[in-house]
């Protein structure tokens, strides 16, 4: 019985398939390498709830210093 690379390796489907856009990438020339590197950013809101409601919510990006986990200075 043959099983996927990727499922041998340990790798979950969504993680192979990461990997692998990292790579492709990293392999293209310019003026194709800056355009995707937009698609790499990640946005997302986040909230504190106080009392059952929602306050302000807090706009991170990748582009804050973060890295790709959006974990760097928010913006309101």
């Amino acid at each position: 019985m043959s099983m996927p690379y990727w499922r041998a390796a340990g790798m979950t489907y969504v993680g192979y398939a990461n990997a692998c856009a990292v790579l492709v990438r990293k392999c293209m020339k310019e003026p194709f390498k800056s355009q995707t590197a937009t698609r790499e950013r990640v946005h997302f809101k986040l909230s504190q709830w106080l009392d059952g409601v929602p306050q302000q919510p807090i706009v991170r990006t990748s582009d804050d210093g973060g890295g790709g986990g959006g974990g760097g200075v928010g913006k309101k």
